[in-house]
C-alpha cells in the first residue's frame, strides 16, 4: 500500500518512490534512509539511530558523514523530481523528513 505525501508516493513493498506518477530511481542506501525517515515522519532523527537502521550493529560502524552523504543525494533527487517532501538537517540534532 502506497504512502502519500503531497505529490509523492512511496510503496514500501516494492521500494518504489514516485513523484507526480514518475518513478524516482534510488540506491539501496537511499531507500533505507527514506524508509527510516518515513517511519519517523516530521520527527528529528539523530544520526546514530539512522546508522543503526541502515547498517545495524557492525563492529566498526560507518561515520556520521556517511549519513550526510546519503541524505544529500536523496534530497537532491527529491528536489530534481519536484517532490513535496524535503530532507533537512537540524543542526546538532539530526535529520528530519517533512513536507515543503
Amino acid at each position: 500500500m502506497d504512502s502519500v505525501y503531497g505529490n509523492t508516493h512511496y510503496n514500501p513493498d516494492l521500494y518504489r518512490l514516485s513523484v507526480n506518477q514518475r518513478i524516482v530511481k534510488l540506491t539501496p542506501n537511499e531507500i533505507r534512509l527514506l524508509t527510516a525517515l518515513l517511519a519517523r515522519f516530521a520527527k528529528v532523527v539523530p544520526p546514530y539511530v539512522l546508522l543503526d537502521d541502515l547498517y545495524g550493529h557492525r563492529p566498526v560502524p560507518p561515520s556520521n558523514k556517511t549519513i550526510a552523504v546519503i541524505k544529500c543525494r536523496l534530497q537532491s533527487k527529491l528536489m530534481r523530481a519536484g517532490a513535496d517532501l524535503m530532507v533537512r538537517t537540524v543542526r546538532d540534532r539530526g535529520i528530519v523528513l517533512e513536507l515543503r
